[in-house]
């Protein structure tokens, strides 16, 4: 009678420990998934940055930048409207040459265009900065600025160059800073892209 009762109790105490072990599994399980299954839904991919142009562009073809577009649309030598300008670049045996440019705004967010971001190369490979020389009838130049989606700008970028150089032998570059992306690949924040405005 007494190992009767003793099995009795037994198998109440055995069915809550059993079913406590079974709700401890089912805890566990649920807590371990749940979280790294939430994190694989919200985890977002890294921002790409778009392909810079490699070609060379030439008057009215339209580069189009990671949030701007740029066109030049003329081409030409400068004539400084006072005497002693004219007579200062040529004792220097220099000319100044312009390029009328269009920029226009093609990102999510304002962008940045300046003339200083261009640079004429020679085909000896020297280069020469954009200058900021007012007083010619290459007029209105062109104005730093920040363009929203679908905004313009537009004037002239003048460079002081050796009365030598040919027209037709002049290559443009143009550096545009890349809108910042959160998470983006910062070795690619520079895209350069080639002008050949003389021919």
């Amino acid at each position: 009678m007494g190992l009767r009762l003793g099995v009795r109790a037994l198998v109440p105490a055995i069915a809550i420990v059993g079913l406590a072990l079974l709700a401890c599994k089912k805890k566990s399980t649920t807590t371990s998934t749940g979280p790294a299954a939430t994190a694989t839904a919200t985890a977002k991919p890294k921002p790409v940055d778009p392909p810079t142009p490699t070609q060379t562009f030439k008057l009215n073809e339209v580069a189009k930048l990671d949030g701007i577009s740029i066109t030049l649309q003329e081409f030409k030598d400068c004539r400084l409207s006072n005497f002693y300008s004219r007579r200062a670049l040529s004792k220097k045996k220099q000319k100044l040459i312009g390029v009328l440019v269009l920029s226009e705004g093609n990102g999510d967010k304002s962008h940045s265009s300046s003339w200083s971001y261009f640079k004429v190369t020679d085909p000896e490979g020297l280069t020469y900065r954009a200058t900021t020389r007012s007083g010619s009838d290459c007029s209105p130049t062109f104005k730093s600025t920040s363009l929203g989606k679908g905004e313009k700008s537009k004037g002239w970028v003048l460079f002081e160059v050796p009365e030598t150089l040919e027209n037709a032998n002049v290559t443009m570059t143009y550096t545009n800073r890349r809108p910042y992306r959160s998470g983006a690949d910062l070795s690619n924040r520079e895209e350069k892209v080639k002008f050949k405005p003389g021919g």
